[in-house]
């Protein structure tokens, strides 16, 4: 996505002004902008690797695994994506599977639709690589479901979901780490959310940059409605995924360091549906975290990721 010019940023500022995140960022523009520096300065300390992902996943092995990990999460959990794969909330196909690939996009995609009682659902749309990639992409999506409510306005699920999503994406690494399973393979989609992290981080801040500067007086409103909407997504990106990448982090090293429990990262989660005050937050921050937090979070992160097979510095 081509960097916005200063009349692009003024119509997301001006046609969204009401949607909550927009609101925050404007609102807290040098916060966001002191945290993503500091994400993307930190984030550029992994080493890039190449990535080669070998394992054959079949339909039923990825759902296996992914039903063993939720298993060990809370196993209503296991229940709930069951009844999620038999009611049809989950379409997964081949991802070279060029009529599906008509109609949907060749990466996850979630979607509202209203069934003949007037009830709105969520449908995920997940195209399948048949790799250990798949199993991290599903419990990613089913995550979004478990703190999905239709109908209901929460500003903690708007911004704070990724990072229940996310966090739970650490959780799943830390069990394929853990009882040897495609352990080759399975640090590579972590690699890949933190150099997505990075890309959007860095988004962000050239639009927070632009917003810093903006006099309204002599802007130009863009009335390109479809690129002013592609340009609030990427916005809207370049917020979530980072902030996602950025608590996921400290959830998980606080996890490992046992500072966090399990039971904290799922009353996080399950609050974001009722939550419109930031409230949800208090579950798993035990202070605001500054620079050395977020560093040896990494740090630690870093640590597990380069110490599995065939994984090396």
């Amino acid at each position: 996505m081509e960097a916005l010019d200063t009349n692009r940023v003024y119509s997301v500022l001006e046609n969204y002004k009401d949607d909550s995140i927009i609101h925050y960022i404007k609102d807290h523009v040098d916060f966001i902008g002191y945290r993503l520096n500091s994400l993307t300065t930190i984030l550029k300390t992994v080493p890039q690797v190449e990535v080669n992902i070998t394992n054959d996943l079949t339909l039923l092995d990825t759902i296996y695994l992914v039903k063993e990990f939720l298993a060990t999460i809370d196993k209503k959990y296991v229940l709930l994506f069951e009844q999620c794969i038999n009611d049809g909330s989950f379409n997964m196909f081949d991802s070279e599977d060029e009529n599906n690939l008509k109609t949907y996009p060749g990466e996850a995609f979630r979607v509202y639709n209203m069934d003949e009682f007037g009830n709105y659902h969520e449908n995920i749309n997940i195209p399948l690589s048949h790799t250990i990639e798949d199993v991290f992409t599903i419990v990613h999506e089913f995550i979004h479901l478990t703190n999905f409510k239709p109908g209901a306005e929460s500003e903690d699920r708007d911004f704070f979901t990724e990072v229940s999503s996310i966090t739970h994406e650490f959780l799943l690494f830390d069990y394929l780490k853990n009882n040897n399973i495609c352990t080759e393979d399975i640090a590579y989609p972590l690699l890949e959310r933190m150099e997505n992290a990075l890309y959007n981080s860095n988004y962000l801040i050239d639009f927070l940059n632009k917003a810093n500067k903006i006099d309204i007086n002599k802007v130009q409103f863009v009335e390109d409605e479809k690129q002013v909407l592609e340009d609030f997504k990427c916005v809207i990106d370049g917020f979530k995924y980072p902030v996602g990448t950025y608590f996921a982090i400290i959830n998980y090293a606080n996890y490992k360091k046992g500072l966090v429990s399990l039971d904290n990262l799922k009353s996080f989660n399950e609050s974001l549906l009722n939550c419109d005050n930031f409230e949800s937050l208090r579950h798993i921050l035990l202070d605001v975290p500054n620079n050395d937090d977020l560093l040896s979070s990494v740090e630690l992160l870093k640590n597990e990721i380069f110490s599995g097979k065939n994984m090396s510095k």
